[in-house]
């Protein structure tokens, strides 16, 4: 099942990321996930990467391990506080851990924060 993810349409979403779910032979994950996915989001601030609860919604389902693919992602808990003061910009690198796993990397597209880090 296809979701259309428009760039325009951002209702309750944060970020649209270009995600990568890394394959298992490379440590990722082993099996497909789907929308509501519930990975933890990691981004850099001030030298130190901390990691948020995120939840992804996919244009394309199952995202299985060594696919690409284009995702909505609802922040959780104080990452919102702090993305809108120091800012989350477009063109920025984020990833997906699960516990010390990176399972996916990726790139922000458009994001409600998007402004010059302020820190």
């Amino acid at each position: 099942m296809k979701q259309k993810i428009s760039y325009d349409e951002f209702e309750d979403y944060h970020l649209i990321c270009k995600l990568y779910f890394i394959s298992a032979e490379y440590g990722g994950r082993e099996t497909q996930c789907f929308s509501n996915y519930r990975g933890q989001f990691f981004y850099h601030y001030n030298d130190a990467g901390t990691d948020w609860l995120a939840r992804y919604i996919f244009a394309e389902e199952p995202v299985l391990p060594g696919m690409s693919v284009l995702a909505k992602v609802t922040l959780g808990g104080s990452v919102v506080d702090l993305a809108a003061d120091r800012g989350m910009p477009a063109g920025r690198q984020m990833a997906i851990r699960e516990g010390a796993r990176v399972v996916a990397v990726g790139v922000i597209e458009r994001s409600k924060f998007d402004y010059i880090n302020r820190a």
